[in-house]
């Protein structure tokens, strides 16, 4: 139940607020900052890419590790011909 001293609000009494809040948004939501000036462009050398010919095969200077890995663990004896 409503008491009778609660206050009425309606659709008219909102819109100015309304209207006030949409105006102060694009007010001060539609500026533009000066632009910052650049940078001078910094100077670099180019060089060409061409493929090195390794006489002494493929060497890495990194670690290679899996993601995740799982131990495996059989109760038969045999050899695996499939994993699905």
């Amino acid at each position: 139940m409503i008491p009778a001293n609660a206050p009425i609000r309606s659709r008219r009494a909102a819109t100015p607020a309304l209207m006030i809040a949409l105006l102060a948004t694009t007010i001060l939501g539609c500026h533009h900052q000066p632009a910052l000036p650049g940078k001078a462009p910094i100077a670099v050398r180019l060089a060409d890419v061409t493929i090195y010919q390794s006489t002494e095969g493929l060497r890495y200077s990194a670690s290679l590790i899996p993601y995740t890995q799982v131990d495996v663990a059989f109760r038969t004896t045999g050899y695996i011909t499939e994993v699905k």
